[in-house]
């Protein structure tokens, strides 16, 4: 009996001596709370700028700054004024600059005006070589003082950022009143719209060796993105009017014989089609626009004629804030998004076009311009890209940060796709060379990621890549393309919780992470062996791990969690 008995008091201590966290019923409890961290009202000038703020130019833009006696908003104060008087090959931006925390929400609010009629966007930015958007607002000034308010969340690590200005108005005085920058805390992980049920579109994937092998992942794949498959625009229109279908014809009888949707990614523009045939691009000249809108529009026609309604979704473009993919302008892409819309409707009435899918190095500020323009008008979802690492909690914020985004244009909801991603280290924030995943940072960082972005509302994931492995640290097939990776055995199983369920609630609480369903509830950990007390209100018997195990509920409701998910019955 020694050891039987040894083993109680063992598990007895090891109990005893972990933290335990106390779950809370619901978000209910969860409050949420304001701070003030930077504030200028211009009480004290330098030379031609308000204390705190600074000029940003490059590429031979030119400006001008002074500072303005003008009421601010019902006070006697100062105001900063900032005109742009031309742009060169660069631009001239008005910052703030602020030393930001890694997953904080900021809001920031600008009382401004204009001397005459002007456009500007206010954005909030990582700093340092990494310029990635955190949260953009475009608007039309006046005479007359109006706050200007963005909000996001701060990506990849602490580090140096900014509030900043810029006009697409030359010559025109922008005037800035008093600045206040917050922070915003509470729910880490809010579920968007509660009652709602997880999108039946919810699970894609990309396939692009499809030839080399024949194999259809045996994973609850919904959607077939095709893109890296040779589909596009530049790989079917070989010359003006000259049609080589094989390969998209290939794909969809591929996907059709499977049971899956497509999702056709449109782009990138033929060399013989390029307004810069010697454009620099990932492919060819297919970062470059198109040098007539009619030869977008022709193959546009060509493609939805030819498949109706056997192309369900259309993504508009890729990653068109990276000048890789795309060298025009968002006014330029909100032309052909018009024009894709009219020839895809035409000939599939119940298409759903998924915008120009970006990224969030500078997703936010041009899906802002996009909408701004009434891109909008012409989309059903927004397209976006979101890998991320081993911290998915915080590196699935890119979302949250569209979502802010979108509320500056009310009048609209739109679905949310995730059309690429996959667990990747991220060389912006981490020592990648020295990055080495263990067996469980493979498995929990997929299903967590899953099981944030059904509740986040997300729509749609595609992973990238079933059958390029080399791209992920947690691929889910095996060598062959053939059989599922035990990541991709997990992977798999949690799209099983997610079928048929609806999001019910969802928080985070002292590292532990809860979502909930109509047909049960995922709980895990950001770090290894923790324990925790489910609340008994929740009426759960018995839980699943990821890898299929079912073990029984304790008398006294505590649980032992780790990053990898369990599924409470």
């Amino acid at each position: 009996m020694r050891g039987p008995l040894l083993a109680v008091l063992l598990l007895l201590f090891t109990n005893a001596a972990r933290a335990l966290v106390t779950l809370p019923d619901s978000s209910a409890s969860i409050g949420t709370s304001k701070s003030v961290v930077a504030t200028s009202d211009c009480e004290a000038v330098v030379g031609d700028l308000c204390f705190g703020w600074s000029v940003n130019a490059w590429g031979g833009a030119t400006h001008q700054a002074g500072t303005s006696s003008s009421a601010i908003h019902g006070t006697n104060k100062a105001s900063q004024w900032f005109s742009v008087t031309s742009k060169g090959s660069g631009d001239a931006h008005l910052y703030h600059p602020f030393t930001f925390a890694y997953g904080v929400t900021y809001q920031a609010t600008l009382w401004m005006r204009a001397e005459a009629p002007a456009t500007v966007q206010v954005t909030i930015r990582r700093d340092g070589g990494l310029y990635d958007d955190v949260a953009a607002k475009t608007v039309t000034l006046s005479g007359e003082w109006q706050p200007v308010s963005v909000k996001g969340i701060y990506p990849l690590r602490d580090g140096e950022g900014s509030v900043r200005v810029n006009t697409s108005t030359l010559g025109v005085k922008i005037h800035i009143g008093k600045f206040e920058l917050e922070t915003l805390s509470g729910n880490p992980l809010q579920a968007h719209l509660p009652g709602r049920a997880v999108n039946a579109n919810f699970s894609g994937m990309l396939v692009n060796k499809l030839g080399v092998h024949s194999n259809w992942p045996p994973i609850a794949t919904k959607v077939l993105r095709l893109w890296d498959t040779v589909t596009d625009w530049r790989s079917i229109e070989t010359a003006r009017d000259v049609w080589d279908f094989h390969r998209l014809d290939y794909y969809l009888s591929y996907a059709e014989a499977n049971g899956a949707k497509v999702l056709l990614t449109l782009g990138q523009t033929p060399s013989w089609a390029a307004a810069d045939p010697d454009a620099s691009c990932v492919y060819d000249a297919g970062c470059s626009p198109p040098a007539s809108n009619q030869d977008w529009r022709n193959y546009v026609r060509k493609v939805a004629q030819r498949y109706g309604r056997r192309i369900a979704f259309y993504e508009i473009w890729n990653e068109p804030d990276y000048k890789k993919f795309w060298r025009g302008t968002p006014e330029h892409m909100v032309e052909l998004t018009r024009i894709a819309k009219e020839e895809i409707i035409a000939a599939n009435p119940q298409a759903i076009i998924v915008s120009p899918s970006v990224t969030p190095t500078a997703g936010v500020s041009f899906l802002d311009r996009f909408l701004f323009l009434g891109g909008g008008q012409y989309i059903d979802a927004l397209g976006y890209h979101n890998y991320y690492s081993i911290t998915p909690e915080t590196q699935l914020s890119f979302v949250q940060r569209l979502r802010f985004m979108t509320e500056n244009y009310p009048g609209k909801s739109y679905q949310f796709w995730n059309t690429e991603g996959a667990p990747d280290c991220d060389h912006r924030s981490q020592d990648c060379k020295a990055f080495e995943p263990t067996d469980d940072d493979k498995l929990s960082s997929v299903t967590r990621a899953l099981l944030i972005m059904a509740a986040q509302g997300v729509d749609h994931y595609s992973f990238y890549a079933w059958d390029i492995n080399d791209l992920t640290f947690a691929p889910l097939s095996d060598a062959s393309y053939r059989s599922l990776t035990t990541t991709g055995e997990a992977y798999n199983r949690v799209l099983g919780w997610l079928s048929n369920a609806v999001v019910r609630d969802a928080f985070g609480y002292q590292g532990v992470y809860v979502v909930r369903f109509s047909t049960g509830t995922a709980v895990w950990s950001d770090k290894d062996d923790v324990l925790a007390q489910i609340p008994a209100a929740w009426r759960h018997s018995n839980y699943k791990d990821v890898t299929g195990a079912l073990r029984a509920i304790p008398a006294n409701k505590r649980i032992r969690l780790t990053r990898k998910p369990v599924w409470l019955r």
